[in-house]
């Protein structure tokens, strides 16, 4: 089957528009109008301001004044429209979509705090970057026109618990730019919190740390099985009296580890580059 050149002409046509960027703002001149839902929850509204503050100052000025005839319509939020994304994303409380055409940009989440991660994903796609709580550790491109390449995503969180402890106070700001969030994990249960030494240290010291020939109660033998049946079994416990606890933090006790034969068969001999042990 052979196409006229005018078909053909038809085709690469079509095939240049539906690849052709998006320009939100054409040599520092806005060119685009945001659309919020009609009762924008704060988050939303707060997407929508961080959106206008850094394209703002990509392109060098104070504020971006919306034009009279946008020429692309950014969707914040609920108002964004695609319903398809919107599914997908729903598959977790902080998944998000962007979507990007032409004349118009999508930023939608699950929920609102979702929607302000859509803002950032986009902002870092466009090169801003946060690299520590602050506007020292702030990195935002000059860019007088600014251009998207058309995409369509869906991002869902890798971990369902995002945290980071001991941040400086006032970093609520970048936590939300690094996307953190989900369920908070408590402090990690020490080993002999599980096999508790009062309960088991004088009928078997076996459980325990062998330390210079000597069984000692500040850490566990672990590679003695009763010791990991024991364990295990305490881990199980505490989850049937509260089911909603999908996961178990546990950690080392202080104190020197168990140089039995069987534990020691289980040192890779690695050494901490740092302290030599």
């Amino acid at each position: 089957m052979k196409l006229s050149p005018i078909w053909l002409l038809a085709l690469c046509s079509c095939s240049i528009a539906a690849a052709a960027p998006c320009t939100l703002v054409r040599e520092g001149n806005c060119r685009y109008a945001l659309v919020l839902p009609e009762q924008p929850a704060q988050f939303e509204e707060r997407a929508a301001l961080e959106l206008n503050h850094y394209l703002a100052k990509m392109c060098g000025a104070n504020v971006l004044i919306e034009p009279e005839e946008p020429r692309v319509m950014v969707e914040i939020g609920r108002a964004a429209q695609s319903d398809d994304l919107r599914q997908r994303a729903a598959a977790d409380e902080d998944g998000f979509f962007i979507e990007v055409t032409k004349r118009t940009v999508r930023l939608g989440g699950t929920t609102p705090k979702a929607t302000l991660f859509a803002v950032y994903a986009l902002l870092e796609r466009l090169g801003c970057r946060w690299f520590m709580p602050g506007e020292l550790g702030e990195g935002v491109p000059r860019i007088e026109t600014i251009r998207i390449e058309p995409m369509s995503l869906v991002e869902l969180p890798d971990f369902k618990s995002r945290q980071l402890l001991s941040l400086p106070e006032g970093s609520e700001d970048w936590a939300l730019k690094m996307k953190l969030g989900g369920p908070s994990c408590p402090g990690a249960w020490r080993l002999t919190q599980l096999v508790p030494p009062a309960q088991y240290f004088q009928a078997n010291p076996e459980y325990f740390a062998l330390v210079d020939g000597q069984r000692t109660s500040t850490q566990l033998c672990t590679s003695n099985p009763k010791v990991i049946e024991i364990a295990a079994a305490s881990i199980i416990a505490q989850h049937e009296a509260n089911p909603s606890q999908t996961w178990f933090g546990i950690r080392p006790d202080e104190g020197a580890f168990c140089q039995c034969e069987s534990c020691r068969a289980l040192d890779a001999g690695d050494r901490d580059p740092f302290t030599g042990q």
